[in-house]
């Protein structure tokens, strides 16, 4: 395949080499997608998922709306972890079918690949038109619960997520940014201002959302406090979620950039060949 076939848009401002075929390919098999685990998340504990390249992680709701935020990093080296800045150039500010969820420098792959998507809004009468699944909002942070009047008490998401990040020996502050993916999540851009709006979700019990990993990841999933995007209560009753991991259905396409060679990390590494927090010179660049 030339390399003009697997860029999405070639007129977009940061466009991203898809080979759309191999993951139409994945979603016509559906049908022989092999469970191999399935975990209920139900509190605000959050959940870390080991997945391997070429698994699939399912989401589904079982009660009704739930944002569920969503954070992959690379197990092997945390400090690749999700982009969402670049993610939103990339894919644009809601995601669906076949968007992706990218990693950080140096290596700036995609990580996760959406596969599956049943959420189709709106389904309310006078329900506000609007989007599902940003990948840019920042709702999860303790600053945006607090601020909307979220009890303190309750766990954010970000705070969910640094508990399983401390829990590996990580720092959370060095690995945790302040955006997340939001699945489920609804919001619309006002036209005019170009500022995002959160809506209550259209999403309702059994949509679920899939996506395929495109190599070795750990997956923080955490349960909003604003459950379904409605103003926050003083006890919020977190909505159950189905998480399955599907057995591996693919090799996934590998390294994407067709012509461009895998970045040399030598420069990012220590003598044991782990990426360090500290800040050091570059060498060669000591001038």
């Amino acid at each position: 395949m030339s390399n003009q076939a697997l860029w999405r848009d070639t007129t977009h401002l940061c466009p991203k080499p898809l080979d759309l075929a191999f993951y139409q390919a994945l979603v016509a098999n559906q049908e022989h997608w092999q469970p191999r685990s399935t975990t209920v998340l139900t509190g605000f504990d959050g959940l870390a998922v080991e997945l391997a390249a070429g698994e699939l992680l399912s989401l589904q709701l079982r009660d009704g709306a739930q944002i569920v935020h969503c954070y992959p990093l690379n197990p092997a080296d945390p400090d690749e972890r999700y982009w969402a800045q670049h993610t939103v150039t990339t894919e644009g500010l809601f995601l669906t079918r076949y968007g992706r969820l990218w990693g950080s420098m140096a290596r700036h792959r995609p990580m996760l690949t959406f596969l599956e998507d049943t959420v189709t809004p709106p389904r309310r009468d006078g329900a506000v038109a609007g989007r599902h699944h940003p990948c840019f909002s920042g709702s999860s942070t303790p600053a945006f619960w607090r601020a909307a009047g979220g009890a303190s008490d309750i766990p954010s998401g970000w705070h969910q997520m640094a508990a399983l990040v401390e829990q590996r020996g990580w720092d959370p502050l060095s690995v945790l940014d302040k955006e997340d993916a939001c699945l489920f999540q609804k919001g619309r851009i006002d036209e005019y201002t170009q500022h995002l709006h959160l809506l209550p979700s259209d999403a309702l019990a059994g949509d679920r959302v899939t996506l395929f990993a495109e190599f070795d990841l750990v997956v923080l999933l955490a349960l909003s406090p604003f459950l379904d995007g409605s103003a926050p209560v003083a006890t919020p009753r977190p909505r159950p979620v189905d998480v399955t991991v599907c057995e591996r259905v693919a090799e996934p396409p590998g390294w994407p950039y067709l012509n461009m060679g895998y970045p040399d990390l030598d420069l990012y590494l220590d003598e044991k060949g782990v990426r360090s927090d500290e800040p050091v010179p570059t060498a060669g660049r000591e001038s």
